[in-house]
């Protein structure tokens, strides 16, 4: 096999598998993209989840695009040290908040499906970073236990 051909090879491999990786969720996808936060609450929005997806990993990825279409960054609040919606149902009200909002939102309808969650604090090098960490953390994202393996996202 030629240098070129061993590269390409596993290039051509690789682009065929995040293809059909993404289709997998295509149709999951588009049901998150089409609930709109219309009057919705934790308990709604998990009972909707649990209308289309039965997997874990498809309820999972259904909240995380339904919190990503929805909810905005609340960069007001975060530029001019306000507050913000932290309250699951309020930042689902307000459609929108900072990370705490979003993590706390993700963790809520976690539990209402069943899905073992954790709300991770830490640091982020994000928007005024100097250099320097703060001894407070600054950014909030979520660990989830599914198929055995926790896996950390940042629905943000």
């Amino acid at each position: 096999m030629f240098p070129v051909q061993k590269i390409i090879l596993p290039l051509l491999l690789s682009l065929v598998w995040i293809q059909s990786a993404s289709a997998q969720f295509d149709s999951i996808d588009q049901k998150a993209r089409d609930l709109k936060n219309r009057r919705l609450n934790t308990e709604k929005l998990a009972s909707e989840i649990e209308k289309q997806a039965s997997l874990p990993l498809d309820k999972i990825r259904f909240l995380y695009v339904f919190i990503t279409s929805n909810i905005r960054y609340d960069v007001d609040a975060f530029l001019n040290g306000k507050e913000s919606a932290t309250k699951p149902d309020d930042v689902l009200k307000s459609g929108k908040a900072v990370c705490q909002g979003y993590a706390n939102l993700f963790h809520e309808v976690c539990w209402l499906l069943g899905i073992r969650s954790q709300i991770v604090s830490g640091f982020s090098k994000g928007y005024g970073f100097n250099g320097k960490m703060d001894s407070k953390s600054n950014h909030a994202w979520i660990a989830i236990y599914i198929n055995d393996q926790w896996h950390l996202l940042d629905p943000t």
